[in-house]
């Protein structure tokens, strides 16, 4: 109560909160998402009201559909009023309680059809027509109710003409969607006579109680977990918030959603914390076998978080710039605990700084993937996350490792190297290395073809950040340190040097200067590293063959610890396995 006014009160009296055509415009409009979204709303319904069966059909001419249920429908004017015309109702009372709804808590999902089309609704002995084409927030939202002396259909089927008539492509989405979110339903789902849904008990769940259902996916499948309300698909959690991936539903109690159905209210849902107790065990026996960057982003998470042990210390999390993972251990002690990070990735200079031991680089889409903007960011987390001398979770080990970390800055290692790239003119290319660029050429035509691309011309050239780059067109430069060293190791050398040779055809622009690689590159790079047809030991073979003919011809003679450098020993191996 607010202190008392000396003014004298003329009049007084109560008033009532209302809604306005505005906001009972956004009710239907702004939550219609899509027409699935609002047929799975019409199809929650259905279910709310007890139908044994609900049948979808789409007509031949993709412009009007029906939804059909047998539950309870309106019985009367008093509920159209109550339930239909009314958006959002009181679902504490007794009469609702009586209902037992699993799906409808804010009594506003059927107006997310009125967005996409015309409707009849046929339920019991009431018919109701709506039509809200053309309407704007200013205009009345009305509605026509026809009571006719016989029922017109036991329960409520809804007539469903299209504002706009959808394509073939529209129709197969729309199938395919509504079997993806409608799973598990517990009453049979048709699309034109064709079962959609399965029971839950058809399942092979990987644990079953009486309230979720939970199948773990494939360990290396890192797509996040499906969450389904009672059959009903609301939300996927990513794989980095649970560190595993699958399928849950609900099955004798519902979650919480919110308002949308698309997300569940995490902090008073009972649910969730049982689910969090489901998966654990998975989690922990998941790590153990391999580990996916989705699960390394959640375990980082979980040790920021100050969920942690000493044992991830030690395990493999963190990406670098060559893609590879180290520990945090590694992290603080490869470069006597210089930390850095590019602003793109891959980086070539970045690669050479972490290669020579100047700072460990960390991969920067490692950064975002946690959470952060920088390495800056990310080394107060760690800093932070090990807390303060004197606090009770202070832990003394930790903090020696983490205390090891100096953040620098990227820009500055990289001012002290030289990251330009030039082609050696062939008048100054020695008659040895020119040999080896004879030979490798054949590696070249291999990669080119392996790679569905015509031959670029294999130059020599120098640099200081980078083995291989291309214009992407007429060539690719080997750097001389490649070309020099690529016959002394053997196999393993020449299939490195095929490998960046591939590389270097999957890109479609230059990589003369530091770059980055899209998900196209990396697609395309992983099919060919997949293809059957990629065999490089048959070509090796054949290259190390021209490269000592070449030596021969040329007078140059080729040393017994040259063959066997060549070789890699493998020869000896074979032997002495054989002998």
């Amino acid at each position: 109560m607010s202190n008392s006014v000396e003014s004298k009160v003329v009049n007084q009296e109560t008033a009532s909160f209302r809604v306005s055509n505005d906001i009972l415009y956004s009710l239907i409009y702004q939550q219609a998402g899509s027409s699935v979204k609002a047929l799975m709303e019409l199809v929650m319904n259905e279910l709310d009201a007890k139908a044994s069966e609900i049948k979808i059909t789409i007509s031949d001419d993709f412009k009007s559909l029906t939804v059909e249920g047998d539950g309870v429908g309106f019985t009367s004017r008093e509920e159209i009023d109550k339930l239909f015309s009314c958006f959002g109702f009181d679902h504490d009372t007794e009469e609702e309680k009586a209902r037992d709804r699993d799906y409808g808590r804010y009594g506003l999902g059927r107006g997310q059809i009125f967005a996409f089309a015309s409707t009849e609704w046929h339920t019991n002995q009431f018919r109701m027509l709506v039509d809200l084409k053309n309407k704007t927030k200013k205009d009345d939202l009305p509605f026509e109710i026809f009571e006719h002396e016989e029922s017109l259909h036991k329960g409520c089927k809804i007539f469903i003409n299209l504002y706009e008539e959808m394509s073939i492509y529209e129709r197969n989405t729309l199938a395919r969607d509504l079997k993806t979110k409608l799973k598990y339903v517990k009453a049979p789902l048709l699309l034109n006579g064709e079962r959609l849904n399965k029971e839950v008990n058809e399942e092979s769940w990987s644990v079953k109680t009486d309230t979720l259902a939970f199948k773990a996916a494939s360990p290396s499948i890192s797509s996040g977990l499906d969450i389904y309300n009672k059959g009903v698909f609301v939300t996927n959690i990513s794989h980095r918030t649970f560190g595993i991936s699958g399928t849950v539903t609900s099955t004798s109690k519902a979650f919480d959603v919110n308002m949308a159905r698309n997300d569940v209210q995490q902090a008073t849902c009972p649910l969730w914390k049982e689910l969090k107790l489901i998966v654990k065990p998975f989690v922990e026996r998941k790590q153990k076998v391999s580990l996916t960057d989705g699960d390394c982003i959640y375990i980082m998470r979980n040790f920021i978080s100050g969920s942690y042990d000493m044992e991830t210390l030690t395990k493999r999390i963190i990406t670098v710039a060559n893609g590879s993972k180290i520990s945090l251990k590694r992290m603080m002690s490869h470069a006597n605990g210089i930390v850095t990070a590019p602003d793109q990735v891959p980086s070539m200079v970045g690669e050479k700084i972490h290669r020579e031991k100047m700072a460990t680089v960390i991969s920067p889409r490692f950064i975002e993937d946690l959470g952060y903007d920088n390495i800056n960011e990310f080394g107060k987390a760690l800093i932070d996350c090990i807390g303060k001398r004197g606090e009770p979770n202070f832990n003394w080990a930790l903090h020696y490792e983490i205390s090891k970390m100096k953040i620098v800055s990227f820009e500055d290692i990289q001012k002290s190297i030289n990251s330009t790239v030039s082609i050696i003119n062939d008048a100054d290319i020695s008659k040895l290395m020119k040999i080896k660029l004879h030979a490798l050429n054949k590696l070249n035509c291999y990669a080119a073809a392996i790679s569905n691309q015509s031959v670029r011309k294999l130059k020599l050239g120098r640099s200081e950040t980078a083995c291989a780059w291309t214009d992407s067109v007429s060539y690719i430069a080997l750097d001389e340190d490649l070309v020099r060293g690529a016959f002394s190791g053997g196999h393993n050398s020449l299939i490195y040097v095929l490998n960046t040779l591939i590389h270097e055809y999957c890109h479609e622009e230059s990589s003369s200067v530091d770059h980055g690689h899209d998900d196209n590159f990396n697609l395309r790079l992983r099919r060919i590293m997949e293809s059957k047809n990629y065999t490089p030991f048959t070509i090796i073979t054949n290259v190390l063959e021209i490269y000592f003919r070449g030596r021969k011809k040329e007078g140059l003679e080729v040393s017994l610890s040259e063959l066997s450098s060549a070789d890699g020993g493998l020869t000896a191996r074979l032997k002495k396995a054989a002998y």
